[in-house]
């Protein structure tokens, strides 16, 4: 099949196969760059684009011999990052449904501003929320999120070959966009609502008791308490915390009915 090219025409095939697999790992929580650096990342991401080379060589290859093809391959190069992108951002979407979450009940307990470095997203981030991102990046490896990823990525060659056009939008493809944004909220407020609501409890516990004992600094105890208990109920809500995420994980099924809200 690659008799079949010049060595012109290989080299733009190899070099346009990769940015596409590039900045969708580029873009995804669970490939951050202090889990994998320097060489060794770009060695797994030309790998892996490598491995679609197969797939583009069979699709038609279409490279115009006006002047004007240095256009037509900058309009491919930005097609090709655009949709990276955005593959790596609906498959990283429990990434920070996980991450919301844990910040979402530091911010209630109190604690947000003890911020800590989060590996996966390249940024600070709460306690809980790095202990969620970190637990869930365990699981998104053993559990076939990554083999997901890799399935919708090399799918993508087929529907969107390398040297086409880009897809048409949908008409509603703005509130399809919105309607993603307010499920994301959604997630992060339900999955932290069984934490939120026992916190709230105890604070409202100790409202009371600072009504009819006015010498108790409630202020000063309502932290420790509102940890205490996150921290305990943490321990056994794991489990089904842990369960929720895994079915938000991006799998083939879930991604072909975001390719039909976003595109014709």
């Amino acid at each position: 099949m690659m008799g079949d090219y010049d060595v012109r025409t290989l080299f733009l095939i190899v070099a346009f196969t990769v940015p596409r697999m590039m900045s969708a790992l580029l873009i995804s929580p669970f490939f951050g760059d202090q889990f994998i650096m320097g060489m060794a990342r770009q060695v797994v991401i030309i790998s892996l684009s490598l491995m679609a080379l197969p797939i583009t060589l069979q699709s038609t290859i279409n490279i115009p011999d006006s002047n004007f093809w240095p256009l037509f391959l900058l309009g491919v190069l930005v097609k090709e990052i655009a949709l990276g992108m955005l593959i790596g951002f609906c498959t990283g979407l429990v990434f920070w449904v996980a991450e919301g979450t844990g910040f979402f009940i530091d911010n209630q307990r109190g604690s947000s501003m003890a911020e800590m470095f989060d590996p996966m997203s390249g940024g600070s981030s709460s306690l809980f929320g790095v202990l969620f991102t970190k637990v869930l990046g365990v699981l998104f490896f053993l559990g076939g999120g990554f083999f997901s990823f890799l399935t919708i990525m090399y799918d993508s060659y087929i529907t969107w070959p390398v040297f086409s056009y880009f897809p048409t939008f949908q008409p509603g493809f703005a509130m399809t966009c919105l309607g993603l944004l307010d499920n994301i909220m959604g997630l992060i407020i339900t999955y932290s609502a069984p934490i939120i609501i026992a916190m709230f409890i105890a604070e409202f516990g100790l409202g009371l008791m600072n009504r009819f004992s006015p010498q108790l600094n409630v202020f000063f105890l309502a932290m420790p308490v509102k940890s205490g208990i996150a921290s305990l109920l943490i321990i056994f809500y794991l489990v089904f915390l842990l369960g929720f995420f895994k079915e938000q994980i991006m799998t083939p099924q879930k991604w072909s009915l975001f390719y039909h809200g976003f595109f014709k």
